[in-house]
Formats: structure tokens, sequence, C-alpha cells
């Protein structure tokens, strides 16, 4: 509960909103300061809410990242094609982007593992918790990637609160054998954090003698989980997917509308402009709590 309370409190919108906050209360006995602090305060939520700045955040935690392309060498349809006969390469984001994987560190992955991004709490249409949108779009992916490999799938999450009764894992497989028709081999559900996936995980994969698994998750969350899981002793094969920028492709059904817009303030890029802050101050988190 801590936690999630100070991460709250360090994120956008609530600490633009607490040091304007600060300011009101300082304003008589200090009012210049007052007045420079919330200025910068207004100035910080009015930036982070421009759709040009929250994607260029996002996308810049992106940038070491490409989707992967399941492509059969032997020319039969990808579903049930063992993991062997196909190659996992990088589609390019643009026409002179592409980067190949080295196929035998792709060969070598032997389970998909799915990362939990949130729960819907009290859906009335499905009588309960449910899986919400991030952890949905990340099943959906994960899917994909079984139906086209075979691997088993690892799902991972467990229950942030007490009050949940249920882990997030449990709702994850339930998506994916009753929606997507996918079996799951493996739940973690004891995790609350990346860093308790990646460890927990990686305690119950080991224990089965795996050691490289594609990992699925947003591409902006990746650069964190990545290096989480190989801390955790885990050989990863980044499995990307939600990009923030478009495939430059002139039939892309994605479009990203007038450029004026991306100079007005909207909740989605004050959205986006929050999960970057999270990423960063959580990946400076890890790495400070790694060195002591």
């Amino acid at each position: 509960m801590f936690r999630a309370l100070l991460k709250t409190l360090l994120l956008p919108p609530a600490l633009p909103f607490l040091t304007a906050a600060i300011a009101l209360i300082c304003w008589v006995r200090w009012p210049r300061f007052a007045r420079l602090l919330l200025f910068a305060s207004l100035a910080t939520l009015w930036l982070l809410s421009l759709p040009v700045v929250g994607n260029n955040l996002l996308a810049w935690l992106e940038r070491d990242y490409v989707p992967l392309t399941v492509v059969p060498l032997t020319g039969v349809p990808l579903t049930g094609v063992p993991l062997t006969e196909v190659s996992l390469t990088d589609a390019p984001l643009t026409g002179e982007r592409v980067v190949s994987l080295a196929g035998q560190r792709v060969q070598s992955a032997q389970a998909i593992v799915v990362l939990g991004g949130g729960r819907k709490t009290g859906a009335q249409e499905y009588g309960g918790d449910t899986v919400n949108d991030r952890t949905l779009a990340r099943l959906r992916y994960g899917a994909r990637l079984h139906r086209q490999t075979q691997l088993p799938v690892l799902v991972t999450g467990g229950r942030v609160f007490e009050t949940e009764r249920q882990a997030e894992a449990d709702l994850m497989a339930g998506v994916l054998r009753e929606e997507f028709g996918v079996p799951v081999e493996w739940l973690e559900t004891r995790s609350r954090t990346t860093a308790e996936n990646a460890r927990f995980s990686a305690e119950l994969l080991q224990r089965e003698g795996i050691a490289s698994v594609l990992l699925v998750t947003h591409a902006w969350h990746m650069p964190r989980a990545q290096w989480v899981f190989e801390a955790a002793g885990l050989k990863v094969v980044p499995a990307p997917m939600g990009f923030t920028a478009a495939l430059d492709d002139p039939q892309s059904s994605v479009a990203s509308g007038p450029d004026f817009l991306s100079w007005l303030p909207s909740a989605r890029a004050l959205q986006s402009s929050h999960w970057a802050l999270h990423e960063w101050l959580g990946g400076w988190v890890y790495r400070w709590t790694e060195s002591q």
C-alpha cells in the first residue's frame, strides 16, 4: 500500500498538483517562491499533457526494440510450425530499419513469458475482476506467438492489494484459455512488481530446466523488464508489442492526425508521460537497490 501511494505522489498528475498545493500554502509567507513554484507546477502539467511530449518520452524507451516477425523457412503455414523450422527476425519500423536477431539465440527459447499489466476491478459485464487493456494486449500477442512457435506459456502477476480475491495470473490464464484457446503451462501468482515477476518466474522456470524465454510486454516497459529478468538468471529474447510509433507504411490503418493536435493537451498524452516517468523511476529504483 505504501509503495503504491508513494508512486502515485511522485508521478503526474499527482506531483504537479501536490507542488501547486505547497505553493498556495507558502503564498503569504514566501510569495515570490510560491508564484514560481505554482508556475512551474502548471507548466510541467501542461507540457506532460502534450502528445508531442508524452509520445516522445515513450518512444525514447522503445528506441532499442523493433517487433518480432515469425517467418516460415519451409513455406508452410505459421500455425503449428515448430520453432526449429522458423526464423524470428525484427520487422522494420521503416523501410530502412531492418535488424535481424541471431537465429541460434532465438531458437534456444524454451517458453513464452507474458507479463501482467494490471486489472480492471469489478467489471460488471464479466461478473468481477478481469484484465485491463494493457494486460489484454499483451495476452493477445502472447497467444499469437504461441500459435507461431508452439512454445509453452507462463503468465505472471499476483495480488498488489490484499482485497484482491484472485491473482492477476489467474485472470490472465482464464482469458488465454477461454477467449484465445491457448493453454497455459505455468502461473506465477506471488509477484507484485516487475522485479518479483522476474524473480519468481525464474525460480519456477529453472526448476523445469528452462533457461531462455520470449518475454512479452509493452515496448516501453521492455528495457526494465528485460534487465530484471536477465538479472534473475534467464536468457531473454525480447518480444515487444504496443509500440507508440505507428508503422511507417502508407497502407497503415494507424493515422497520427494533424501535427497541430500534437501540441494540444490531452488526457491520453498525460497517461503516456505518466508511464514513461514510471519506467524511469522504476529503473532507477531497481538499479539503486541492486547497488546496495
